[in-house]
């Protein structure tokens, strides 16, 4: 399989996995969700240094590997914090 193609079908399981946790009511359906939202994962976001190094070449590749890990950062901090505020001022 392209690498390519194995980060795009990583990222629609991913994101699919969003989808189904709307409908899950109980344990066994959120297992099953996180286990399918792990397998997305997995596929993308293990592959995605590899695919940035193909697309910029090895010259330019570390600067754009910092890059993706800045956003990746900052996704992961801004996140929790998100998510708690639109819990405390909204629902679940």
């Amino acid at each position: 399989m392209r690498l390519s193609t194995q980060i795009v079908m990583g990222i629609l399981i991913f994101a699919s996995s969003f989808f189904f946790l709307i409908f899950a009511k109980n344990l066994p359906e959120f297992v099953v969700d996180f286990v399918i939202l792990t397998v997305g994962e997995t596929l993308s976001f293990a592959g995605l240094p590899a695919w940035i190094t193909q697309l910029t070449g090895t010259e330019n590749a570390g600067h754009y590997q910092g890059l993706y890990n800045i956003v990746i950062s900052v996704g992961r901090a801004i996140g929790p914090l998100y998510g708690g505020y639109v819990i405390e001022h909204g629902n679940y």
